[in-house]
């Protein structure tokens, strides 16, 4: 792995939208991490500490202050929430992990017995040849750090499972203080206090496909104040202004790839029916997603809105009916375009936008370029949603370079202005467009419009 990726564990609170400390755990690169942190996520001058975090080893350090019975009434919640009740390895995973904490607090378990006791691997397991429980771990790391930004933000209790250890600490949530105004107060504190208010996400950043959740931290940044209304671009409020007038946040729903095998075994495609579903790894997004959310929580905080945040591959039925959805990313790596895609006139197919309904002139399929990519086409489309009144939109091109092309020609006010030009409206209902995107090494530099229906 390239030095200047590293993998950081941040101490954020949903609630807290202008957090003064962050505490970052760094197993290789304590610099990177500062500068990552005091100079991306937070302002310079926002007095972020960033130091080591100290693990707890174990719940039987707090097993004084929690009852056993109120961690079995947590594990209960996290269980039969969506973010785990329709996976059952991580389910097996999270369970053992407890109990062995709770009954056997000076027991570490080691990756055999967590691979043969609680994910049913055979008596004959090697950990060495076969990564499918580190994995899982990370896989359990990633779902927990979910759960804590959705339906678990208020539970009382916060479970983490620190990194390089098979164990789960527990601590109790501690809510920031509120004032007269009803905002989080934002008042430093130490970082050794950090780990008991916080609870953890884990980021990955990686060189080819990583950084999905860094996505997480860049949506929940403080927004700036929002544009006086004679400031706002007007294309762009024509264009989002289906969003942007709902009282309830649209949810951006960012692809993520599915792999097999981790980063230091190798990855590959994961191959549905063939390889086993508990090997799973789909924490991994393309750096141009990551690019592309960003793109879309800066526009929204111009208008002084939020937006929430959906990997494809969790995405729910439910949740697809009841919200504004904005999909970033190809249906390869993103579960709700694959099920149901929204698009009429196009369709992504291997390696190619295909052209539903030919006009003359036009091609069938638009093909992207061979690797090294210079060049790929990318979908802009905003359509009708999954009940009338839902819309959808939909930015996605066959690379991730694509998909950054994409959002970033939605988000500017120029080249929406060009979109409507060729529209032939200044307040389209819905459109689909195909755009042409130069890439000039792993950097998406020209979009064109190419088509619109």
């Amino acid at each position: 792995m390239p030095a200047e990726f590293v993998e950081i564990i941040l101490l954020f609170n949903k609630c807290v939208q202008s957090p003064r400390v962050a505490t970052v755990a760094t197993s290789q690169n304590q610099a990177f991490a500062t500068t990552l942190v005091r100079e991306v996520y937070w302002p310079a001058g926002a007095g972020c500490e960033v130091s080591q975090l100290p693990m707890s080893p174990g719940l039987a350090n707090t097993g004084q202050m929690i009852p056993p019975n109120e961690v079995r009434q947590q594990l209960e919640r996290i269980l039969s929430s969506p973010d785990f009740n329709k996976s059952d390895s991580l389910g097996r995973l999270l369970t053992f992990l407890v109990e062995c904490s709770l009954e056997h607090p000076e027991h570490t378990p080691k990756e055999y017995e967590v691979g043969v006791q609680a994910l049913g691997r055979p008596s004959d397991f090697d950990p060495r040849v076969d990564a499918g429980v580190r994995t899982m771990a990370a896989r359990l790391r990633s779902r927990l750090a979910e759960y804590y930004m959705g339906s678990g933000a208020h539970d009382p209790l916060v479970f983490v499972a620190p990194k390089g250890s098979y164990q789960i600490s527990c601590h109790h949530r501690k809510e920031p203080a509120v004032g007269d105004s009803g905002e989080a107060a934002d008042q430093a504190q130490p970082a050794e206090q950090s780990a008991a208010k916080w609870p953890l996400i884990s980021l990955s950043f990686l060189a080819a496909f990583g950084l999905a959740a860094v996505i997480f931290l860049s949506a929940r940044r403080s927004a700036p104040t929002p544009a006086p209304a004679s400031n706002v671009p007007a294309n762009l409020a024509s264009l989002w202004q289906p969003f942007l007038k709902s009282q309830q946040e649209p949810l951006v729903v960012f692809a993520n790839h599915r792999f097999f095998g981790t980063g230091g075994t190798g990855l590959r495609p994961f191959r549905d029916g063939v390889d086993p579903v508990d090997q799973l790894n789909d924490t991994y997004s393309g750096t141009g997603t990551v690019v592309a959310v960003h793109e879309i929580t800066k526009l929204f905080a111009r208008f002084g809105r939020s937006v929430s945040l959906k990997r494809g591959e969790l995405l729910t039925w439910d949740e697809a009916q009841n919200a504004n959805l904005i999909f970033v990313g190809a249906p390869a790596a993103n579960l709700g375009l694959r099920e149901s895609s929204p698009l009429t006139h196009f369709r992504f197919g291997d390696g190619a936008i295909e052209n539903l309904e030919q006009a003359a002139g036009e091609e069938k399929s638009y093909f992207r370029s061979s690797f090294p990519y210079t060049s790929d086409y990318a979908v802009v489309a905003f359509v009708p949603g999954f009940r009338p009144e839902r819309r959808i939109a939909l930015l996605a091109g066959t690379t991730t370079y694509g998909t950054q092309a994409a959002a970033e020609f939605a988000c500017r006010e120029d080249q929406v202005a060009a979109l409507f030009a060729k529209l032939g409206k200044s307040h389209p209902e819905q459109f689909e467009a195909l755009l042409q995107v130069r890439i000039t090494r792993g950097v998406p530099t020209k979009a064109e419009l190419k088509l619109t229906k």
